[in-house]
This record gives structure tokens, sequence and C-alpha cells, in this order.
């Protein structure tokens, strides 16, 4: 039984020339076949070519080239602004979330819960916190109500300081007053 080897080339174009675009992760193979030209044009590692068309003037196909390569500039220049953003946030955390400042994160879907933390102490983006105890200031204690955070429990736990401030147990959380009130309902 015969093996055929798969093609390890991503240009499936016998004979094309390959056009370089050295701002974008674009790979970019043309072919003139008269009376077409025959682009194709693969994005980042993607195997299967994003275009891959026949067109009858060399116009168009600089025309969609054009528009790929400006595409692709603009996603790799957000990509970059983005990490800088989040670089940013993540030195600004790191510089807020210190030591003795109360922390508080939400979760569930269709019903609100609080959990309230105090930072013990940081090292590098690892925060090792307190839980605190949920104080119900108004409201029907376990219906819907206000609460705050409440007095220390002697449990410990570790959070991650990160760009959306800090990851406890998968939740995000942020810095709170110990005297705000935030609403929590637990049936829905």
């Amino acid at each position: 039984m015969k093996t055929i080897k798969p093609n390890t080339s991503r240009n499936i174009m016998a004979h094309s020339k390959e056009l370089k675009y050295p701002t974008t992760n674009l790979s970019v193979y043309i072919k003139e076949e008269k009376p077409f030209f025959i682009a194709q044009i693969f994005e980042g590692r993607k195997t299967k070519p994003s275009v891959y068309s026949r067109f009858t003037t060399f116009e168009k196909m600089e025309k969609t080239i054009a528009q790929y390569v400006e595409k692709s500039e603009a996603l790799i220049q957000e990509k970059e602004d983005r990490k800088i953003s989040n670089r940013v946030a993540l030195k600004k955390n790191k510089e807020t979330i210190v030591k003795g400042v109360t922390l508080r994160t939400s979760f569930s879907y269709n019903m609100t819960f609080n959990k309230f933390y105090r930072v013990v102490s940081v090292k590098g983006c690892t925060a090792k916190l307190e839980i605190l105890s949920t104080e119900w200031v108004d409201g029907d204690i376990g219906w819907t109500g206000n609460v705050k955070a409440g007095t220390e429990t002697g449990e410990f736990i570790e959070g991650k300081i990160c760009v959306r401030g800090i990851k406890v147990d998968n939740l995000y959380g942020g810095i709170v007053s110990t005297s705000k009130t935030f609403y929590e309902n637990h049936m829905d």
C-alpha cells in the first residue's frame, strides 16, 4: 500500500510568486494564468488561504491584496496598543493593591453574591488575602438586600494581581471601601 505524503507547503499553486509584506502577518502568492490573475492570501499560521481567487485584472487583485494588508496592519497595531494598555493597567494595580486594602469580588449569573478580602501581604503579582465576613446592612437576609465587608474570619487565600484587578478563585475583584454597600440577591 502506497502512503501519500501530506503537502507541507501552504502554497498550493505551482510556480507562483510570493509577495513580502514585512509589516503584516500575511503570506501572499500570485500567479498569472491568461486571461486571469490568481492570488492566495494566508493570514498568520493558517493552513488554508483566506483568499484564493481569480481576478480579471491586475488592479482588482492589487486592490484585494491592499485591503488585506491594511486590515492586517490595523490588527497588529491594535494588538500592540492592547499590550501597552495592559502593561499600564497591571502596573497601576500593583501600585494600588497593597497591604491593608479591602477587595471585593462578585459572582453568580441570576443571583448576586459578594465576597470581601483584606490584603495581608503582596509579593510580586501574588497577594495573600484574609477572607472577610459579609455583613448585611439592610433588606431581607437570604433574599435581597445590601451588604458590606465585615470582620476577619481567620481564613486565608491567595490572589493574583492582574490587568482586571485581582483574580481570586476564578473571580475578578477590585478595591472597595469597608463602608460602601453592595446589592446582594440570594434567591431569584
